[in-house]
């Protein structure tokens, strides 16, 4: 009896585990297919046909994150120790911005990296149709990234408690963490209007 029992929680916990693996991917899938086709109109209409997709250009952007030693791993922790080194110290990572703006791949970064389609039009586009605690979460956070300064220590904090660390295997979750790094890198380096350059 208590072998019955047993085996039926067993299965019952496997069949969890899966569906919620389901659901997360299915929600990544749906995040990337959004940024993928919403961002490939807007490029078209500027002028740019790269072949390169938008979700590609992000898993491109954390292998440059990986080769360079920023991240050890695609995985929560890591990216909370770079998040939070980024929010304290962006000086650090001027070959960041370089990358970004210097390299190929990111020639349509006005479009690649458009924090209010990627941040805020397309989980909302999501929500619309499902529910999903975490995305929701991680919206609401980004929105008020966005409207302030582009990430302090509250946010961060906020950002990694509400996001599970089994989420962070699908890059659609990992998004928000990805922006913080490329938004306060960005906010710091970028040349000022009325700046000096060489």
């Amino acid at each position: 009896m208590k072998k019955k029992i047993f085996n039926i929680g067993l299965t019952t916990l496997v069949f969890v585990l899966v569906s919620c693996s389901d659901k997360y991917l299915r929600i990544t899938k749906k995040y990337e297919k959004c940024i993928d086709y919403s961002v490939l109109s807007k490029r078209e209409s500027w002028g740019f046909f790269l072949e390169q997709g938008t979700k590609d250009t992000f898993l491109n952007f954390e292998n440059y994150l990986l080769i360079k030693g920023h991240i050890k791993a695609k995985t929560k922790e890591e990216y909370r120790k770079l998040v939070d080194d980024v929010v304290a110290s962006p000086e650090k990572y001027v070959d960041i911005f370089n990358h970004m703006n210097y390299h190929d791949q990111y020639v349509d970064q006005r479009i690649i990296f458009n924090p209010d389609l990627v941040l805020l039009y397309c989980p909302s586009n999501i929500l619309e149709k499902e529910n999903n605690d975490v995305l929701s979460k991680q919206l609401e956070i980004m929105q008020h990234v966005l409207d302030t300064s582009y990430g302090d220590g509250k946010s961060v904090n906020q950002l990694f408690e509400i996001t599970p660390s089994e989420n962070f295997e699908y890059l659609g979750y990992r998004i928000p963490a990805i922006y913080m790094i490329i938004l306060k890198v960005t906010q710091f380096h970028l040349p000022k209007p009325g700046s000096a350059t060489n």
